[in-house]
């Protein structure tokens, strides 16, 4: 055990900007927006694809601060679960969102429960275009755009998915409280949302929380 902070030779010089903790994992971000994580690594959290493990394989430890390669563009934001990571990626105006590490319950928002040894795109928030945050929970994740809309994915035990279900999302999904109709939606058409007139914030940590600022209508 190490019972007082100590710097991490690997890091002395790196300028970090972020970090982030998992259950048993770390990861950290520079100013230029690289990554590199370590830590337990047995549902490959730490992202850093097959390698330094026997013949191969992902290593179930990663004992020193190592890159994590694959990311689209330089990293501006970054979020650990319980087994998983998210990093909020900005190529120009462009976002992406990628997800590495265990599956289960759908938290990397891949359509399945299948894990992922390297950073995988979260193709499914093409839709919310510009993100500007993301959180992560013990088996779940949340995604805030630049409109104020939340998405969510994965875990939804008691709910906390918010979408009134509690059936887990392998997909993100946006959370309907936080929308409302557009009024120029077409007549007897698909309805069309948009943001309510209200600003959402995303703090990650433990199981993640959401916190509102200003008046909600309707």
């Amino acid at each position: 055990a190490v019972w007082e902070p100590v710097p991490l030779d690997a890091l002395v010089g790196a300028s970090v900007a972020e970090v982030a903790a998992g259950f048993a994992h770390s990861v950290a971000r520079t100013r230029g927006g690289n990554v590199v994580a370590w830590g337990e690594n047995g549902d490959c959290q730490c992202g850093v694809g097959a390698g330094p493990g026997p013949s191969g394989r992902t290593a179930e430890v990663v004992w020193t601060p190592s890159a994590v390669r694959g990311l689209a563009g330089a990293c501006v934001h970054l979020a650990c679960g319980d087994h998983h990571t998210l990093a909020l990626c900005a190529d120009g105006s462009v976002t992406s969102v990628f997800a590495w590490g265990s599956g289960a319950y759908g938290r990397l928002g891949q359509g399945t429960e299948g894990s992922e040894a390297a950073p995988r795109w979260v193709e499914g928030l093409q839709a919310a275009g510009r993100v500007v945050r993301v959180a992560a929970g013990g088996a779940s994740s949340a995604a805030l755009d630049a409109r104020g809309c939340l998405w969510t994915w994965g875990g939804s035990g008691f709910g906390m998915g918010g979408h009134g279900t509690a059936f887990d999302q392998l997909e993100p999904r946006p959370v309907l409280a936080f929308l409302e109709p557009e009024p120029s939606g077409p007549p007897g058409g698909e309805a069309r949302w948009k943001a309510r007139e209200a600003s959402v914030s995303l703090a990650g940590g433990g199981r993640g929380s959401v916190r509102t600022r200003g008046a909600f209508k309707g």
